[in-house]
């Protein structure tokens, strides 16, 4: 991701689609951002979706490095999104049970992948997880940050002041901080269920068992991801600094297509 961001500076890699033989980035560009050079192939159907083959792929790169969590699948990739880019609050919202679902295997990735205490999931979230309420999670995940001086995610069913069901605002800024409902500064980042108030990345649950991140062509049948995460969750690698090789996250740790009933 960060070498098709690279490609010129406004450019924002977001999700990858990845197969065995190459890694599709989905890119959001900034007005007058060139096509890309070659390697790069630019998807035929949508050119916010750039491809390279897996041979291409510069093994170390330098800058901030994804954090990719899978969401499911489509017919062909595996389907992940990158938590570490665009707003701090990822919201999934949309049928309920699902949306809960993709909240949950997320928060387990997080936790398999990032360093003891990073994460910090409330109460809610998974039945066999009872976890502290929301303005504790807030609270702990804030301290971590400040404390340590990296990212650290909280988990949470809902925003804080904002009723389970309720349809939330969308402001185009963030609330302001100690205001009701507030977040927390960045480098904490909210993974949450259901509605929320200020700027998020929404990823909206359907019906039918698909999930689509809202305003991008990015799209996942999600309906394995628990049952597939739950066989392999601990071969997930551990995330990587960024300049260290990338962070050896492949097919092979991830749910296929295959494991959709």
């Amino acid at each position: 991701m960060a070498q098709a961001a690279a490609v010129a500076s406004g450019v924002m890699a977001y999700g990858v689609l990845l197969d065995p033989e190459y890694v599709g980035v989905l890119v959001a560009c900034a007005p007058g951002v060139p096509r890309p050079p070659s390697p790069w192939i630019v998807d035929d159907d949508d050119p916010r979706l750039w491809w390279l083959e897996r041979g291409d792929v510069t093994p170390y790169f330098m800058g901030p490095a994804p954090l990719l969590v899978a969401l499911g699948a489509d017919e062909e990739h595996v389907v992940l999104l990158d938590v570490l880019s665009g707003p701090v609050t990822v919201a999934v919202q949309g049928e309920p049970r699902l949306a809960r679902a993709v909240v949950a295997s997320v928060a387990a990735q997080l936790d398999a992948r990032l360093p003891m205490g990073a994460v910090t999931v409330a109460a809610g979230v998974h039945d066999r997880h009872p976890g502290p309420d929301q303005a504790t999670t807030i609270a702990t995940a804030r301290h971590r940050a400040l404390t340590t001086g990296t990212p650290s995610f909280a988990v949470c069913a809902a925003f804080p002041g904002v009723p389970e069901g309720s349809a939330g605002s969308w402001p185009t800024a963030g609330v302001p901080e100690g205001s009701a409902g507030s977040w927390p500064a960045a480098p904490v980042r909210v993974v949450v269920s259901g509605a929320v108030r200020g700027t998020a990345r929404l990823v909206v649950a359907h019906a039918d068992g698909t999930v689509n991140v809202h305003g991008t062509p990015l799209r996942a049948d999600a309906r394995a991801l628990p049952r597939a995460l739950a066989s392999m969750i601990r071969a997930l690698p551990p995330y990587r600094t960024p300049d260290a090789p990338n962070d050896g996250l492949t097919e092979r740790h991830l749910p296929t297509r295959d494991a959709t009933p």
